[in-house]
């Protein structure tokens, strides 16, 4: 009998004693357990944090900021500067090898194929890698009706474009328009078609009827018509 109580006092302590255990272990150890999780979790956050290194990959678009100064423009983002001397932008990764600058408008005038623009003002073009003069355009020279006489020039006649260093190496100058102009009067009659420059001076030109490709050209006066052809040799009275 006694160890019959003896086994049944036993059995009792070890299932209490387990049941503590479990219902103790339902708090702690489930707190634990939460912690456990959360350490999981954590664990998941670290690989959440390696997306950051992902993100990383923004350190490669970076390199290619944009905003780069290209000869005469500026490189949008994710360009880089291929070729100053062209003003030629490229994006990152691609090769600018074996690029040409090709020809290149300049002002009034379009720079041949090696050649830079170094001032379209007055159409300046330089050799590739050799750089643009100091001077530029300071002296682009005297405009002479359809051309632009060189600096130091002076225009003598801009009907047909002649310069001169001096204005005395303009009056011998003979000018395109120094030829005899054609128009011819015809006719006793008495009247009067104007005045043509002949080669030398000016003369009237009168009678029934003026022939000649130039009859429509003839001046009204003939001091209009000696200031017309001044660069001319004249033959003065």
């Amino acid at each position: 009998m006694r160890i019959l109580q003896a086994l049944l006092f036993a059995s009792l302590t070890l299932a209490v004693g387990c049941g503590g255990s479990v219902g103790g272990n339902a708090s702690p150890d489930g707190g634990a357990g939460s912690s456990g999780s959360g350490g999981n979790s954590g664990g998941t956050g670290a690989v959440g944090g390696s997306g950051a290194v992902g993100g990383s990959g923004a350190v490669g678009g970076s390199g290619g900021g944009g905003g780069v100064q290209c000869g005469n423009v500026t490189c949008g983002v994710g360009e880089y500067c291929c070729n100053e001397s062209c003003s030629t932008c490229a994006k990152e990764g691609e090769t600018c090898a074996g690029l040409d600058c090709g020809p290149v408008q300049c002002g009034n005038v379009t720079c041949e194929q090696g050649e830079q623009c170094c001032d379209p003002t007055c159409g300046l073009c330089a050799p590739l890698g050799q750089g643009c003069p100091a001077l530029g355009c300071a002296d682009p020279g005297e405009p002479c009706g359809n051309v632009t006489c060189a600096p130091g020039l002076l225009c003598c006649d801009p009907a047909c474009g002649s310069c001169a260093e001096t204005k005395a190496q303009c009056i011998p100058m003979n000018s395109c328009n120094c030829a005899a102009q054609n128009a011819i009067g015809q006719g006793e009659c008495f009247g009067f078609f104007g005045f043509k420059w002949n080669g030398i001076t000016c003369t009237q030109v009168t009678g029934c009827s003026c022939v000649g490709s130039d009859c429509g050209k003839l001046f009204a006066d003939g001091n209009t018509c000696l200031k017309a052809h001044d660069t001319c040799p004249q033959l003065l009275d």
